[in-house]
């Protein structure tokens, strides 16, 4: 018995020392790969700094293991080629992929029709940053052809640029798409008959466990895509799913026609995505800052979406796309303007959204330049999705343009509130003519310059009616001026009316008191909410400067829900005629929502919300000090070779913090 316990335990001991030996060579097993185009050699060995690789299809031709590093040579530039990985590494040990060495980004550059810069098929367990991919149809693509149950691919500090038509042999084809990261799966019907693509029941999984953080897209059709192997629409095909999938700190400016795209992804938080500029080239498909269908269980948390324009298809241009097959997909935190179309489009393509939610967003400027009517809304809703829309602040000073489009029941809506719905003002891109459909109506005539509009009577019973089918709410009951009236006259008065009561009788009026012979503006509000018959939806106004001869400054004209001041979203461009009245930078009400709200806060520090950081510009800043979160004017194209230019996310934290 001693005999037996003896040579057991010898056993147990030698097995256990295998054991460890064995898993030290395993972890031995990794090794560093360098790759340098300045000073390599693909005789090289390539596992030190002194005996570099010199080409990528050098690394093409290998075949990686878990733990293995390839290292490409800070400053060096690879043109004219592409990279392939192979290998797959492990969530705790991935195979890393980035760059060595001093000086800007390594940067590959193929310069070649549909060229992509790294391809990655059915591949998990990788690691990605610190590279410069640029001038090809797509940066980094991902794809799953029938490869389902992979994991881990994290890219991060990733710098993209021209990733766009110009290397895309068929871009109004839908589905080639140019994108900075591209990420594709197909799944044949299950048994072999077609189904729903939307129905998220029989879809396996392609890939767990993808992120995308701090990284700049400059001069792409779109940041990232997800999507189905192959081109042609979505859902002719069945496609697997995506999960867990995170995005953040992301910043793309002068793209093509979408901003970020999403398909078939369950659950994913996406934080601090950013849009500066987009519709730069033509595409039969529209435009959108973010386009989401076919989803699950998505938070879109924190970001900016500005200057989103539709293209020559001439229509879309919109901020943020529920395009529709979603369900429990929830945006907030979200600043969204100057957009041609809507600010926000809630479509059913594929199927309704059920469950979305709209929480704590501001869209203003919207529907600038719309390309049909049912654009020229903050919102557009067609089909009957179902869920929320709360604490919406709407700023806008375009006249015609309305908050929804329609209001289904399926939809709630608690505590929005709208600011400048209707502002008219006279800003200088106006022609001397346009009025801003206001109509000289009788015995009066006007002139728009330098922001200001001038009214000058002929007779002593001038006045100017607004266009028709304002269909604004009555609770915007504050008729607001700021003029300078150059008479001896001492009354203004206001008539409206109503789409229960279609007539201006005097009943439907109120007159206010106005200074005579002003040298400088001042504004007067109005509380037409004290008028009867101030109910119901506000069809149209008529504006009566005075009775008798001479002239009258405008400088805007507005109804708004409070009597408190709204945000001025234009201010700094105009040119009084009087020398005293001069417009300053934004009101620092809305400085601080648009470059320091509570998520931008979180992000970067105290200071943001105090605006104290001026060595930040602002991109839509006007005076140039606000704390923003990037480092210098928009539409200013950064420098090739690094990310010179936008603030990293520690400097920021520094600066801010």
């Amino acid at each position: 018995m001693l005999k037996k316990t003896i040579y057991m335990t010898i056993c147990c001991a030698a097995f256990a020392m295998l054991f460890l030996l064995t898993a030290r060579t395993g972890e031995a097993s990794a090794a560093t790969y360098y790759v340098s185009d300045s000073a390599g050699s693909d005789s090289n060995s390539g596992t030190s700094v002194s005996a570099p690789w010199k080409t990528l299809a050098k690394v093409s031709g290998m075949t990686f293991s878990t733990g293995d590093q390839i290292l490409l040579k800070s400053g060096d530039t690879w043109t004219g080629q592409t990279l392939t990985l192979h290998g797959d590494g492990t969530p705790a040990n991935p195979i890393v992929l980035s760059s060595y060495g001093t000086g800007s980004k390594p940067v590959i550059a193929p310069g070649m029709m549909d060229s992509i810069c790294i391809s990655m098929d059915g591949l998990s367990g990788w690691s990605i940053s610190n590279l410069e991919l640029k001038n090809a149809m797509i940066g980094i693509m991902l794809t799953y052809n029938d490869v389902y149950d992979k994991s881990y691919i994290h890219i991060d500090n990733m710098v993209f640029r021209h990733m766009n038509h110009t290397y895309n042999s068929a871009p109004e084809t839908y589905q080639h798409i140019s994108a900075g990261v591209d990420v594709r799966g197909l799944q044949p019907w299950p048994g072999g008959q077609a189904g729903d693509a939307t129905d998220f029941s029989i879809k396996r999984t392609a890939l767990d466990d993808f992120s995308l953080t701090n990284s700049f897209f400059y001069d792409c059709d779109t940041a990232n895509f997800f999507g189905r192997v192959g081109i042609g629409f979505m859902h002719e095909v069945n496609a697997p799913k995506f999960t867990n999938v995170v995005m953040s700190n992301l910043y793309t400016e002068n793209g093509g026609m979408w901003g970020f795209d999403f398909h078939w992804i369950e659950g994913g938080t996406m934080t601090n995505l950013r849009v500066n500029g987009l519709g730069s080239v033509y595409n039969p498909f529209g435009v959108g800052g973010i386009i989401v269908q076919v989803c699950r269980d998505l938070i879109f948390d924190g970001g900016e979406l500005g200057d989103i324009r539709r293209n020559a298809a001439l229509y879309d241009g919109v901020g943020f796309d529920f395009e529709g097959a979603n369900e429990n997909i929830t945006l907030k935190n979200y600043y969204i303007h100057d957009t041609d179309a809507e600010g926000v489009f809630i479509f059913n393509n594929a199927g309704v959204n059920k469950n979305m939610k709209m929480e704590n967003n501001v869209i203003a400027n919207y529907a600038k330049n719309p390309g049909v009517p049912d654009e020229n809304f903050a919102v557009r809703i067609l089909g009957n999705s179902t869920g929320a829309i709360t604490g919406t602040q709407f700023i806008n000073y375009k006249p015609s343009a309305g908050m929804f489009n329609v209001m289904p029941a399926s939809l709630t809506y608690t505590n929005n509130h709208v600011y400048g719905t209707q502002n008219w003002n006279f800003d200088p891109a106006s022609a001397a003519n346009d009025f801003q459909q206001w109509v000289m109506a009788h015995e009066l005539s006007g002139n728009v310059s330098g922001g200001m509009l001038t009214l000058t009577s002929t007779g002593g019973d001038p006045y100017m009616i607004s266009a028709e089918g304002l269909d604004l709410d009555s609770s915007n009951r504050y008729f607001r001026i700021r003029l300078k009236n150059n008479t001896n006259a001492t009354q203004a008065q206001v008539f409206f009316k109503t789409n229960a009561d279609t007539v201006f009788t005097q009943v439907k009026s109120k007159w206010f008191t106005i200074a005579p012979n002003m040298t400088d503006y001042a504004e007067y509000v109005v509380d037409m909410g004290t008028v009867s018959g101030w109910n119901g939806t506000i069809k149209q106004l008529r504006f009566d400067p005075f009775e008798t001869s001479g002239s009258m400054n405008i400088d805007y004209i507005a109804l708004t829900n409070t009597a408190a001041g709204i945000p001025v979203a234009n201010a700094g461009f105009e040119n009084p005629a009087t020398a005293t009245y001069i417009y300053g930078p934004l009101t620092m009400d809305l400085q601080q929502f648009r470059r320091c709200s509570a998520q931008r806060k979180r992000l970067w520090g105290p200071k943001c919300a105090r605006g104290q950081s001026d060595r930040l510009r602002a991109g839509y800043s006007l005076d140039g000090t606000e704390c923003g979160l990037h480092g210098r004017p928009s539409y200013d194209p950064l420098p090739s070779g690094d990310e010179n230019g936008l603030w990293r996310p520690a400097e920021l934290r520094r600066l801010c913090g």
